[in-house]
């Protein structure tokens, strides 16, 4: 999962039409459900190294990538989830990587105002 995710991200910052693309094709979503999954795996225990980290490390540079886009932050704003498990990873100050690619994601949802009253309203 850590390498999927990963190559997720790298195939999707090269290039907008693969960022499309991941929208068109429900990717957004799936990445979601592991984002999920891995965001409720996490806890003060968790070490940099682990692979929940490192994979709501890599989706999370998928989501600023993808909020570059307006048809993808439209679908980000369709699901809900993404934001609350975004500023959940926040909570974890042991993990100062994480949090910095999380507030990384967080600027970039920003660009848009319905994200940031999401974000507002997720705290």
């Amino acid at each position: 999962l850590t390498a999927a995710s990963e190559l997720t991200f790298h195939t999707v910052n090269c290039s907008a039409l693969n960022a499309e693309e991941l929208r068109r094709e429900n990717g957004i979503e799936v990445l979601q459900e592991a984002f999920s999954r891995c965001v409720s795996v996490l806890s003060k225990s968790s070490k940099p190294d682990d692979l929940a980290v490192q994979v709501c490390m890599h989706i999370s540079r998928c989501y600023s990538v993808a909020a570059q886009f307006e048809g993808c932050r439209e679908k980000i704003i369709e699901i809900p989830a993404i934001i609350k498990d975004l500023c959940r990873t926040l909570y974890y100050k042991d993990l100062p990587r994480m949090c910095s690619v999380a507030t990384e994601c967080v600027s970039a949802f920003c660009v848009d105002y319905y994200l940031q009253n999401h974000l507002l309203q997720a705290g």
